[in-house]
């Protein structure tokens, strides 16, 4: 794999909105929360796309989610099919706009028979993510994935009707997560609030904490302090 060049995160964030703006465009749609993946996967990206048990085709377990460039194909492991596993529609959903992320930020990367050397583990021309996998390219999928699930001004909105103010929610330290963005299990408890954010979006509940944190609408009483100390 060629190195995985710098994006700033304002550039990340701006990419993941100009497609979600594509596909309303497309369908003449306002944005919503709930942005279909599928279709836009298949109708404004022109891609392909299925769940498949990617351990059997690959030949080695914790593959959650791979790009194949040259084919045009997104594919996502059975283990997270929302038709079988409801349960996992926010984790399904993550690792769909993860793999969109690696479409329009790395494919140019991928390399070519010719370019391949011997540190590239991935299969030619394929993107393989795994749920303990976490360097520049995989996080730059995961924030991609993120602004597009959980665009800041839906976010928002969202949070003033569930809670009922704009203002950030103060919470025990030890309630805040300390996990970074992936495509793995989570089973750290959340708040209400955040499981009902979680519902509006479609996403996991420890995805939604995480950008609310980011956002700065959970916070604690000291990093509150903080701020007004040297604001």
């Amino acid at each position: 794999m060629k190195r995985t060049r710098f994006l700033p995160e304002q550039d990340i964030e701006r990419a993941a909105l100009v497609l979600a703006e594509r596909y309303c465009h497309r369908f003449s749609q306002p944005l919503t929360p709930h942005l279909p993946l599928e279709e836009l996967i298949e109708c404004v990206l022109e891609l392909s796309f299925r769940v498949d048990d990617l351990t059997a085709l690959f030949g080695t377990a914790d593959i959650l989610g791979a790009t194949k460039v040259d084919e045009r194909l997104i594919l996502v492991d059975m283990s997270l099919d929302p038709c079988e596993h409801p349960e996992k529609e926010g984790r399904y959903r993550f690792t769909l706009a993860h793999e969109i992320g690696h479409w329009e930020l790395h494919r140019q990367s991928v390399p070519s028979a010719a370019q391949r050397t011997l540190f590239d583990t991935d299969p030619l021309g394929t993107i393989l993510c795994r749920a303990s996998q976490y360097d520049q390219r995989e996080w730059q999928a995961n924030q991609y994935a993120a602004y597009l699930l959980m665009p800041a001004s839906l976010i928002r909105m969202a949070w003033e009707n569930c809670t009922g103010s704009v203002a950030p929610a103060m919470v025990p330290e030890a309630q805040l997560s300390t996990r970074r963005w992936g495509l793995g299990e989570e089973s750290a408890p959340t708040l209400p609030v955040v499981r009902d954010m979680a519902r509006v979006f479609h996403v996991s509940a420890q995805a939604m904490q995480i950008r609310l944190q980011g956002m700065g609408l959970l916070t604690t009483r000291a990093a509150m302090s903080g701020s007004l100390t040297t604001g």
